[in-house]
């Protein structure tokens, strides 16, 4: 998913504007054929670019995340 340049905040003399976005997303689920709860694993990384203005101050920058997740169900192999 991307995100184009917009303004997130307009104030008299200030204005903070997303320049670029990003989101990527993997994902595996595991579905057993008797059962109904799947096993999931997710890994995720997002990018901000930020532009902010405040009267003669002038910043750039930019804001990375990743997190990965993983869950089962209760009482499948090696969980408890």
């Amino acid at each position: 998913m991307r995100a184009p340049s917009q303004a997130l905040s307009v104030e008299p003399n200030a204005v903070t504007r997303v320049t670029s976005g990003r989101v990527d997303e993997t994902a595996e689920l595991i579905i057993p054929l008797r059962g109904l709860a799947p096993t999931v694993t997710s890994q995720t990384t997002s990018e901000l670019d930020l532009s902010i203005v405040r009267g003669h101050l002038r910043i750039t920058t930019s804001v990375q995340t990743e997190s990965w997740s993983s869950s089962r169900p209760a009482g499948a192999a090696g969980n408890p």
